[in-house]
């Protein structure tokens, strides 16, 4: 029997209302794995600024904590939605600089003497 995934009434491209859940899609948005995310982004990312205050992700956390909990929140809709949402956004900047590059690197190739 398959699971359906319901729908939310977040547009993904809207933070989450949490927080902490926003600053985790993030981190997992940026490269960081679950348990990285979960505590923060290790020693680097400590604080996430939330409507001007700065806010705790899960600091402290055990890797033993960690881990399960970094999954759990992975396999939330909302989160998903929102970590697919900051992904794409990113990616679309790099599509358009590769495609500006490879019109540049042609026009080099064409006019070199």
């Amino acid at each position: 029997m398959a699971t359906t995934i319901p729908e939310t009434s977040l547009s993904a491209s809207e933070p989450l209302p949490n927080p902490r859940h926003e600053a985790f899609a993030q981190q997992v948005a940026s490269g960081n794995n679950a348990t990285a995310a979960y505590r923060g982004g290790g020693a680097r990312v400590k604080r996430w600024q939330a409507n001007g205050r700065a806010v705790a992700i899960y600091e402290g956390a055990s890797p033993e904590v960690a881990a399960p909990a970094g999954c759990r929140l992975l396999r939330r809709p909302p989160i998903q939605a929102r970590i697919r949402s900051l992904q794409k956004a990113a990616a679309q900047g790099v599509v358009i600089s590769l495609n500006e590059m490879l019109e540049y690197l042609t026009r080099v190739i064409r006019t070199a003497p």
